[in-house]
């Protein structure tokens, strides 16, 4: 499966000026959003309205990776 690391939702640099030795990232997917309306079949949705982030590892899989510098992203 094809993780995080080669992603183009993943973010480049560290969250909350950690140190780049930090390895956990946010995931931009639109496929990860705050709230329950939407009815996507392959979403995932979260009820907690603040303004949260996912943050996921580089070797964190995922079925809707976007493989970096594809000329989609």
């Amino acid at each position: 499966m094809a993780t995080c690391k080669t992603c183009a939702h993943w973010t480049e640099e560290a969250p909350y000026d950690q140190p780049e030795r930090f390895v956990i990232r946010v995931c931009g997917s639109p496929k990860l959003d705050e709230g329950f309306y939407d009815h996507d079949r392959d979403s995932l949705r979260y009820s907690y309205q603040e303004g949260g982030a996912f943050y996921t590892g580089p070797d964190f899989g995922c079925v809707h990776h976007l493989e970096k510098n594809n000329g989609n992203a």
